[in-house]
C-alpha cells in the first residue's frame, strides 16, 4: 500500500475462559483503545491493554504532536477542533455509499476545494476510529498511511456498521470543512484475479494484464503480439484469447500463460466452462455482432479446449453471441442473433456429461437497442448485461482514441423468474433510476461521465453479503481526468433470487491497474 507506514499487529486474548480477537494499531505516541462506554485509554509509550469483557474500539491518532510528519502543532490543533466554510468542497472519489470488498487497497481520496497545506481526515465506525493530520499527497489528493485501510477493513461489519469519512483542510491559515460521506467494507473479498485488456496509445497493440488482490498489474499476454478478447474459466485454470493473429487456449501457471492450443477456433469472446475443459465459441454475424479477430469459424459451437475439436450436435445455436456459463456450469446465456438480430438474451440448460445444450428459452428482448455481454451472478439467479446503441456491442474506441466518446450503453440485471430488467443505476453514477431522465449524477464530470459502461462480468466466487460485478467505463477518476478504466460494484444478493430493485452500489476504481486505457475485465479464481 501507499504512504507512511503504520506498525500493526494482532492480539488474541484468552481471558477468563473467553477468547476475543482485538486488532490494535501501534505507533509511537498514538496507540489507544476505547472501551464500550467510549472512553479512551491512551498510553504515550504505545502501551495498551485488552479486556475480554469489554467491547473494544481500535483508535489511532495521527494528529498528536510529532505524529503528523513534523506539522505545526498549532495548525493540527486548529484542524482537529475547528471548522469553516465547506461550500466549495465535495468528494470526487470515493463516492458516498460505495461498498468495498475485503482484500484490496483503500481508495485515494480526492476532492474539490481550496488547495490545502494540511489535511485532516477521520475514518470511523463503531469499532474503529482513525484521525490523521497529514500533508497532501498531491493537489486535493491524499493517500491514507500504509496499513490504516487494512486495519479498518479488519474491523468491518459490512452494512451493519458503515464507516464515516470526514475531511477538513487548512489552506493559507483558513479552515475549510468538514465534508463527510459514508463507506462500507463488506465481509466478503474480491477473490482471485482480474484479467483485463490494456493499450498504451491508439497506435499501440493491446495486451492482457492481471491484477491479484489489488497489487500492481502483472503482464500475462503483451506486445509485440496483439492480445485480448479473452475469457477465463471460473476456476482460473484456462484463458482463451486472441493472440498473435489467431485464437488460442492457454494454461494458467503463476503469472504467465502456457499455450495449449493454437489456433483455437472461435476463441475470442468465447464462454469457457468453469473447469476449463470445453468452451462455446461466439458467433460473429457478418456486419453485426461482436468483432472477431481470431479467425476460424464465425458461427457458435461447442469445442474441446484441449484439442479444438468441435462437438457435433451440441444443441448450441449457431447464432449465439457472447455466451457465458453459470458458475455451476448448468446454464448457458447468450445474445441470440437467430432470435432477433442482437436484441434478445436467451437461456439454455447445459450438461457437461453429454456435451449438450437444451431447453432454449428467451430471457429478455428489446425493440431497438442491443443486449450484450450477459454474465451470471455466483448463484445463477441473476444475469448482468448491457443494453446499448452499438450493433457490435463495443465501446467504439471510447477512451482509446483521444476525444472519442462511446456509444450510449447502460448496465442492467435480469433474473429468470421475473424476466424484467433492472437498471444498475447506482453503479453507473445515479442516486436512483429516477435520476436517469434528468441526468442528475454524483460523478465528478457530470452528465459527460454517464452512459458509457461496457463489458460487464461478475466474479464467480461464492457471494457472502455481496456479489462483485466488474465493468469498464469512460468517466472521470476523481480529479485525475477522464479515462477508460476498470470499475467494480457490489451487488446486494437477493434472498429470493429476484431483482426488482437496483442491487448495485456506487462503483470503486480497481486498485492496481495502470493509468493506460483499460477494458474488458474478467474475474476468476486463482488455480
Amino acid at each position: 500500500m501507499r504512504g507512511r507506514t503504520v506498525a500493526l499487529f494482532v492480539v488474541v486474548a484468552a481471558l477468563h475462559g473467553c477468547t476475543e480477537r482485538g486488532i490494535v494499531g501501534i505507533t509511537a505516541n498514538r496507540a489507544v483503545e476505547r472501551d464500550a462506554a467510549g472512553s479512551v485509554d491512551a498510553a504515550s509509550d504505545g502501551a495498551f491493554h485488552v479486556d475480554a469483557n469489554a467491547a473494544h474500539v481500535v483508535a489511532i491518532d495521527d494528529c498528536r504532536s510529532g505524529a503528523g510528519a513534523g506539522l505545526d502543532p498549532d495548525v493540527t490543533t486548529a484542524l482537529v477542533t475547528g471548522s469553516g466554510d465547506a461550500s466549495a468542497m465535495r468528494f470526487l472519489y470515493p463516492y458516498d455509499g460505495t461498498v468495498y470488498p475485503q482484500g484490496i487497497p483503500g481508495p485515494v481520496l480526492m476532492w474539490d476545494g481550496p488547495l490545502p497545506d494540511v489535511v485532516y481526515v477521520r475514518l470511523h465506525s463503531s469499532a474503529f476510529d482513525y484521525q490523521g493530520c497529514l500533508k497532501p499527497t498531491g493537489p486535493n489528493l491524499l493517500e491514507l498511511p500504509t496499513g490504516i485501510w487494512d486495519l479498518a477493513a479488519a474491523s468491518a461489519n459490512g452494512a451493519a456498521d458503515p464507516f464515516t469519512l470526514d475531511l477538513k483542510v487548512s489552506s493559507s491559515g483558513a479552515i475549510h470543512g468538514p465534508i463527510s460521506e459514508q463507506l462500507v467494507v463488506a465481509k466478503g473479498r474480491l477473490s482471485g484475479s482480474v484479467y483485463y485488456m490494456t493499450t498504451a496509445s491508439p497506435a499501440a497493440v493491446a495486451g492482457i494484464l492481471r491484477v491479484r488482490g489489488g497489487q500492481p498489474a502483472e503482464p500475462v499476454l503483451t506486445p509485440p503480439s496483439c492480445a485480448g478478447c479473452h475469457s477465463v474459466a471460473a476456476n482460473g485454470s484456462r484463458v482463451l484469447a486472441f493472440a498473435s493473429g489467431a485464437g488460442a487456449s492457454f494454461d494458467v501457471s503463476g503469472s504467465t500463460l502456457s499455450p495449449l492450443l493454437v489456433p483455437a477456433p472461435g476463441a475470442d469472446f468465447s464462454a469457457v466452462y468453469p473447469d476449463g475443459s470445453v468452451y462455446v465459441a461466439s458467433a460473429h454475424p457478418t456486419g453485426a455482432g461482436p468483432r472477431s479477430y481470431g479467425g476460424g469459424d464465425s458461427t457458435a459451437g461447442l469445442y474441446d479446449a484441449q484439442t479444438g475439436t468441435l462437438f457435433a450436435d451440441s444443441g448450441v445455436p449457431t447464432q449465439a453471441c457472447m455466451p457465458s456459463f453459470s458458475p455451476d456450469g448448468q446454464q448457458l446465456v447468450f445474445t441470440d442473433f437467430g432470435e432477433s438480430g442482437g436484441h434478445t438474451l436467451s437461456l439454455m440448460r447445459f450438461s457437461i456429461e453429454t456435451h449438450t445444450a437444451s431447453d432454449h428459452r428467451v430471457l429478455y428482448s428489446t425493440q431497438s437497442l442491443f443486449t450484450g455481454w450477459p454474465a451470471f451472478l455466483p448463484d445463477g439467479s441473476g444475469i448482468v448485461f448491457t443494453e446499448g446503441a452499438a450493433a457490435d456491442f463495443s465501446g467504439g474506441n471510447a477512451g482509446l482514441v483521444p476525444l472519442v466518446t462511446g456509444p450510449s450503453t447502460d448496465l442492467y440485471i435480469v433474473d429468470g423468474a421475473t424476466r424484467v430488467p433492472t437498471l444498475l443505476a447506482l453503479a453507473m453514477g445515479f442516486r436512483s433510476a429516477g435520476d436517469v431522465e434528468t441526468s442528475t449524477t454524483y460523478l465528478p464530470g457530470g452528465a459527460a461521465d454517464l452512459h458509457q459502461n461496457y463489458y460487464p462480468t461478475v466474479s464467480p466466487a461464492p457471494a457472502t453479503d455481496y456479489a462483485w460485478a466488474l465493468f469498464d467505463s469512460l468517466r472521470s477518476y476523481g480529479n485525475q481526468g477522464v479515462r477508460r478504466a476498470v470499475w467494480g460494484t457490489a451487488l446486494s444478493v437477493s434472498s429470493d433470487g429476484t431483482y426488482r430493485a437496483d442491487p448495485s452500489h456506487p462503483a470503486f476504481y480497481l486498485p492496481g491497474q495502470g493509468a493506460t486505457p483499460n477494458f474488458r475485465a474478467v474475474a476468476a479464481m486463482d488455480f
